[in-house]
């Protein structure tokens, strides 16, 4: 795989990303619980070029990984654990996707671990980088670095109160989401209700 599509894949989810966003403040603007099939498909559009997108980086990664002799160890051990952890948030997306399609209600408690997962796996990652940083900093003592570790300390305290709202709020979801979608014998036939 190349440098350019790897640039390329990265564009996409960024620009995937500022969509989804845009989708759920539009959503939340016009209709507090959208449960049409069409908010279905792009979650599954969204969902499904995500997970792609993830396997060919945690697979460019793993290349360039397994082509360079001077690797560290942890950066092995890191690079795996990531890898772990893609294919169990991946099995958790296509069984909510199951749920949905099958039984047209999903439980809301998947998606709580997914985001605590999720949330776990930002706060790792960003703490290995604060690490690097800091080493980074120490011998070269320069301004940007920083700045740069000023930041992923603020990302850090931002996914913690995250991690907190979110906690504190489940309390009132309830435990399965019924009627997302539709009933289960509409969701595949031509009758679509936007």
């Amino acid at each position: 795989m190349s440098s350019k599509f790897f640039i390329g894949i990265i564009s996409a989810i960024i620009l995937l990303l500022f969509v989804d966003d845009s989708i759920n403040k539009i959503t939340d603007l016009v209709r507090p619980q959208t449960t049409s099939y069409s908010m279905f498909s792009v979650f599954i559009i969204i969902t499904t070029f995500s997970l792609f997108s993830q396997y060919f980086i945690i697979k460019y990664i793993h290349n360039n990984i397994s082509i360079s002799s001077n690797i560290p160890s942890e950066v092995v051990l890191i690079q795996k654990f990531i890898q772990i952890y893609f294919y169990v948030i991946m099995s958790f997306f296509i069984y909510l996707i199951f749920q949905i399609l099958v039984f047209s209600k999903y439980n809301s408690f998947l998606l709580l671990i997914m985001m605590l997962v999720s949330s776990g796996l930002s706060i790792f990652t960003f703490g290995i980088l604060c690490k690097v940083f800091i080493t980074w900093y120490k011998t070269m003592r320069n301004r940007i670095i920083f700045y740069y570790i000023i930041t992923i300390i603020i990302f850090t305290i931002d996914l913690l109160m995250s991690v907190i709202s979110l906690l504190s709020g489940w309390s009132n979801v309830p435990t399965h989401i019924r009627d997302h979608v539709a009933t289960p014998t509409r969701i595949f036939t031509n009758d679509f209700n936007v």
